[in-house]
Formats: structure tokens, C-alpha cells, sequence
């Protein structure tokens, strides 16, 4: 992807340089806020189905699903980002975009329309390709059109997306299950999402195609493996739920139908951590697998485990995005005081740690707040170390390549999630078919979701 120079740029120094005023400046800004909308829109989705899920599997049965339900529209979003990505380089926004929002659309009218659990995940997974489309563009948008100091700042617009999300998502979502019912949950946003493509219109034209340079690797082969790797995720998640030896034959074979692919996708060295692309591509994955191996999950927690309602757990929701946004809007002041995306990294890292192990006490009786108040430190280290790993990896893309240079870190992302989410609903599977319950199956997917937390630490000390 390629840009002119910026609408608005910078005359009057650096301070000018990251005011608001310049940032938001011409098509550019009415395309950064028409971004930002949708990343609302598509953030009130994500919310939404985290709060209603647990009303959904009590109509429609499928409780070895629920991890599935949740992880599919990542893995989904692990073949359409760099999809989404390399058509932006060949095609630019103008075709990219609105075929985004289509298939998004009609992701969420299947899963409103779901009469089935198995139905639902499909739509889920539309619904995810759909979301990672859009997401993948607006991250390259804001590495081609905006400069390196003033990334913190218009990154603050995509954690600030999440705020009314935070609210309305679960808000929506209860008062759609005890209403209309949860089926309406997955649709009334869709007029927002009309709305966020009238205001990018006019600035798609801003995010060029860019012939693939022929000595730029990263722009070829990525696509394919992609997909490769989405395959292979979904038979190991689909085959750890359904169990017995079937099950296990597929997910051994989507295991290795997945290694095979990373390795055709991700920076070399990205295992090893290596300075520049390849630890912050690793530091991606570690901060999306430890935060949603928790996230998804804790609203069952509290229902299931705990016997509340679904209000009343939906608000564990909205504190982690508030902490999360909050996280995300503190990063841009410590950046000007001089905090390194490492540094960034290592204590964000350490809160989703603390807040990972606070969460667990609400598998004790009489937990009260504790998971709730747990459950926003790990929702703000994520808004800290989740900044600070993109801010890596979008340094790095900036020494060359166009878009696509960025596959990498979005799969790992979106992989990362998948994951995440998965390993917390086998956990499920695992423990209700051995007959230990969803608490135990919980348990599990918490003690995971440290071991990954942990791993930030090092991606940190390996960035610095």
C-alpha cells in the first residue's frame, strides 16, 4: 500500500506533527474516523457474542462448541487478513473494503438466523473473515499514511472504538436475552456498519495498489499457506471437541497441516525471537493467546460456575475493555515520556499475569468482585502490551515492503486468538466429557493462558 504525502502534514514542527488536528486532517482523518466506526461496529459484535454465548448453547445445545463459537472467527481471520492485505497492495481499498463489510454482514444474519450450534459457528466464521478483512486494512492504513511518532496517538482512536463497545456490547446483549431474544443481538449494529462505509468512500482512494516488489519475499506465498493454516487450525479445534479416535486423527492431522504452513508464513526466526519483525510477530501471538485463552471464558465462569446471570456477568466484559482501552490510551503518554514498545511489553505482560490468576479465584465459592476487578488489570496490561507489540512489528514493516510485509504479524495475531479461545474450549470438552465439569475445564484453559503470559516477558527482553 502506498500514499502521497499526507493530507495535513506537519509544518510547524513535531508537536504539530501528532496534534488532532493535523492527524484528523482531510480524507485522510474522515478515513481514519470512518475506520474507527467500524472497528466499533465490529468490536460490538465481538462483545456481544462473548456476553450472549452462554444463553445461546441453553436454546441450542452444543456446549463442546463454545470454544469453537468463539475461536472461529479468528481462525477465520487467519486466511482473510493476509488475503484482505494482499488485495490491497494489487487492488487497492475501493474493492477490498465494501467486499469486507459484505461478507461481515452476512456472517451476522447467519448467526442471527442459526437454528443450530454448528450453524452458528459457520456464520461465526463469516462473520470472522469479514472482521479480520476490515481490521487487516486499517492497520496498513495507519503504517503507510501516518509516521512513526504519530501512531501512539491514532492508536488511541482504535482502543477509544472499543469504549462505547465495552457498554453497549454486553448491554445489548442482555437486554436482547431477556427481551426480543439473542438472536437480534448479532444484527442491530449492522446500520452502523452502513454508516462507517459512507464516510471511508471518499478516502479509500488514499490506500493505493502496490505492484509487489520482486525482491520483497514477503509479498508472495502468503495467501496460499494461509489458508493452508486455516484449514489445519480448524480440524485440530473441531477434532479435540468432538473427541474419541476420530476426532484425534483429525486433530493430529490439522496439527501438522499447521506447522507446515507457519513455517511458509511467519518471519524467519520468529520462534528463536529475533531482533526486529520476528519478536514482535511472536509477542503478537503470546499477548492474543494469553489474553483470549481467559476472556471468552469468564462470563461461563460466572454463570455456569457461579450461578449468575447473564447481566450481571456480562459486566466482567465490559471492565476488561474499559481497562484494555485504558491501557491503550495511558501507551501514548508513556511513549512521549519515552517508554519503549519492550518496555511496554514486559509490564503489560506481568498485569495480564496478575489479572490472569486473580480471575481464578471466582472458581472458588464466594469470589464476589475478585474476578471482576482481576479481570480489568488484565484487560489494561493487554491494552499496554498489545500497543506495544504492534508499535514493534510497524517499525519494522516501515524499513521496506508494502502491506503484506505486515501477513505475518496479522496471522500470528489472529492465530494467537484462535488458539487462545480454543484451548480454553477443549479444555471444556475435555473436563464435561470426563465428567469434572465446566469449572474444572476452565481451570485449565487459566493455568495455559499464564504459561502464555509468561512468554511476553521474554519476547520483551528479547525486543530491548
Amino acid at each position: 500500500m502506498t500514499a502521497g504525502p499526507p493530507e495535513g502534514a506537519a509544518a510547524g514542527g513535531p508537536r504539530a506533527g501528532t496534534s488532532w488536528p493535523v492527524i484528523l486532517a482531510g480524507r485522510r482523518g474522515r478515513l481514519l474516523i470512518g475506520m474507527t466506526l467500524t472497528e466499533l461496529v465490529v468490536a460490538v459484535q465481538i462483545l456481544i457474542v462473548v456476553t450472549v454465548l452462554p444463553a445461546v448453547v441453553r436454546q441450542l445445545g452444543g456446549i463442546r462448541l463454545y470454544g469453537l463459537a468463539l475461536s472461529v472467527a479468528a481462525i477465520a481471520g487467519i486466511g482473510a487478513a493476509p488475503l484482505a492485505v494482499r488485495l490491497l497492495d494489487r487492488w487497492g481499498a475501493r474493492l477490498v473494503v465494501p467486499a469486507g463489510a459484505l461478507v461481515f454482514t452476512c456472517g451476522a444474519l447467519g448467526a442471527g438466523l442459526a437454528d443450530r450450534m454448528t450453524v452458528l459457528v459457520a456464520a461465526r466464521f463469516f462473520e470472522g473473515a469479514g472482521a479480520a478483512a476490515l481490521g487487516a486494512i486499517a492497520v496498513s492504513g495507519i503504517a503507510g499514511l501516518y509516521e512513526g511518532p504519530q501512531r501512539p496517538k491514532v492508536m488511541v482512536l482504535g482502543n477509544l472504538a472499543w469504549v462505547i463497545p465495552s457498554v453497549a456490547g454486553p448491554a445489548l446483549g442482555s437486554l436482547a436475552v431477556a427481551t426480543v431474544g439473542w438472536r437480534w443481538a448479532f444484527t442491530a449494529q449492522l446500520p452502523l456498519l452502513v454508516l462507517a462505509m459512507v464516510l471511508v468512500a471518499p478516502g479509500l482512494g488514499l490506500l493505493k495498489a502496490r505492484p509487489g516488489d520482486p525482491e520483497d519475499g514477503s509479498e508472495h506465498g502468503v495467501v496460499g499457506p494461509s489458508l493452508l493454516l486455516l484449514a489445519g487450525l480448524l480440524a485440530v479445534l473441531g477434532g479435540s471437541a468432538e473427541g474419541g479416535p476420530a476426532g484425534a486423527v483429525v486433530a493430529a492431522g490439522g496439527a501438522v497441516l499447521a506447522v507446515a504452513a507457519v513455517r511458509r508464513i511467519m518471519p524467519r526466526g520468529m520462534l528463536a525471537m529475533r531482533p526486529g519483525l520476528p519478536v514482535a510477530t511472536m509477542a503478537l501471538f503470546c499477548c492474543a493467546f494469553a489474553f483470549f485463552a481467559v476472556d471468552g471464558f469468564v462470563p461461563l465462569l460466572l454463570t455456569a460456575v457461579d450461578g449468575r446471570s447473564v447481566a450481571v456477568a456480562g459486566v466482567v466484559v465490559t471492565l476488561a475493555v474499559v481497562g484494555w482501552t485504558l491501557g491503550g490510551i495511558v501507551q501514548a503518554r508513556l511513549a512521549r515520556r519515552g517508554w519503549t514498545p519492550a518496555r511496554l511489553l514486559a509490564v503489560g505482560g506481568a498485569l495480564i499475569v496478575a489479572g490472569t490468576a486473580g480471575t481464578a479465584i471466582g472458581l472458588l465459592p464466594g469470589a464476589w468482585l475478585a474476578p471482576y476487578l482481576a479481570w480489568t488489570v488484565g484487560g489494561f496490561g493487554m491494552g499496554l502490551a498489545y500497543t506495544g507489540a504492534w508499535l514493534a512489528a510497524m517499525a519494522a514493516q516501515q524499513a521496506g515492503g508494502g502491506a503484506t510485509r505486515l501477513a505475518g504479524p496479522l496471522v500470528a495475531d489472529r492465530m494467537g486468538t484462535a488458539l487462545g479461545a480454543g484451548v480454553g474450549g477443549a479444555g471444556i470438552a475435555t473436563a464435561t466429557r470426563a465428567g469434572l465439569g465446566v469449572g474444572s475445564g476452565i481451570g485449565i484453559g487459566l493455568a495455559v493462558a499464564v504459561a502464555g503470559a509468561c512468554a511476553i516477558a521474554v519476547a520483551a527482553r528479547r525486543m530491548a
